[in-house]
């Protein structure tokens, strides 16, 4: 165990919140490449669960 007197541990420090949701973004577009946009903005249309997953598995369909 350390010592109460010793330094602190290498911590890593956060990076700001913008800068952690820029990263974040940048994950989820690499791992929805087939999902566009314009998708996420569409409200005038119900949810379909069979298209959203039918969409998700095969992102040729798209």
């Amino acid at each position: 165990m350390a010592s109460a007197g010793a330094p602190a541990a290498a911590v890593p420090t956060l990076a700001p919140p913008l800068e952690q949701l820029r990263h974040l973004a940048r994950e989820l577009r690499l791992l929805l490449p087939g999902v566009r946009v314009g998708e996420a903005r569409e409200t005038s249309k119900e949810f379909n669960r069979e298209t959203f997953w039918s969409r998700l598995r095969n992102p040729e369909v798209l």
